[in-house]
């Protein structure tokens, strides 16, 4: 059950109070924790709305999810669009948690925030990303092309903000797979929670295979 599996608390990082969701599995230290970065437009509520937190915890795969600074309704943790202030946040959180290697899953700003996190931390093992914005950015692409990181992106067909053109060139420049959503709009995993969270799910098991 979600509620067994979930622990909710407010972590104090030197940037401000950072809001968690993370999971309170045991005996799976092994397995490399799942760090979920919501869009702007959202808080870490919409991973459980759809499912996704309580499919990791079928799966006994560790995971925190934050509300993090950037978000429009967050309310919880502080609030600042910087994304080094973001970056920081997150990192601190993640050493009281004892998170060290991670995969990421980071929606629009926030899968740009997981890039900025990658190549500014260099302890990401995978991401799924969801139409994440500024993807472009040189120093990602740069950081890539030195550091091959499996990553699997996640596009809605009717998405009006990040343009497939950019995906499709994001995802061959850094060797990373484009998954597209028929019908979908830019969260594509609104439309087609239970095909996202299997296309996660995959993916990160791939990575973790590898990995061993």
């Amino acid at each position: 059950m979600i509620d067994q599996c979930v622990k909710e608390e407010v972590l104090d990082t030197e940037e401000g109070p950072l809001y968690v969701k993370r999971s309170e599995l045991t005996g799976r230290s092994s397995l490399i924790p799942v760090v979920l970065l919501h869009g702007f437009s959202f808080t870490s509520d919409v991973w459980s709305e759809i499912g996704l937190l309580q499919a990791l915890c079928k799966n006994g795969i560790p995971f925190v999810a934050p509300d993090m600074p950037y978000g429009m309704k967050v309310k919880r943790s502080f609030r600042s669009r910087d994304p080094g202030r973001n970056i920081e946040a997150l990192a601190e959180a993640l050493r009281a948690v004892e998170f060290s290697d991670v995969y990421m899953v980071g929606a629009s700003l926030g899968g740009y925030i997981a890039l900025r996190y990658t190549v500014a931390k260099d302890s990401v093992r995978g991401l799924t990303l969801i139409a994440p914005v500024n993807s472009l950015e040189e120093s990602i692409l740069s950081y890539f092309k030195s550091n091959p990181v499996p990553v699997q992106v996640v596009y809605g067909s009717n998405d009006t903000i990040v343009s497939r053109s950019e995906m499709e060139e994001f995802a061959r420049l850094v060797g990373g797979e484009l998954i597209v959503y028929e019908g979908a709009p830019h969260p594509a995993y609104l439309k087609y929670p239970e095909r996202f969270i299997a296309d996660v799910v995959k993916h990160y098991n791939r990575v973790v295979s590898s990995a061993t």
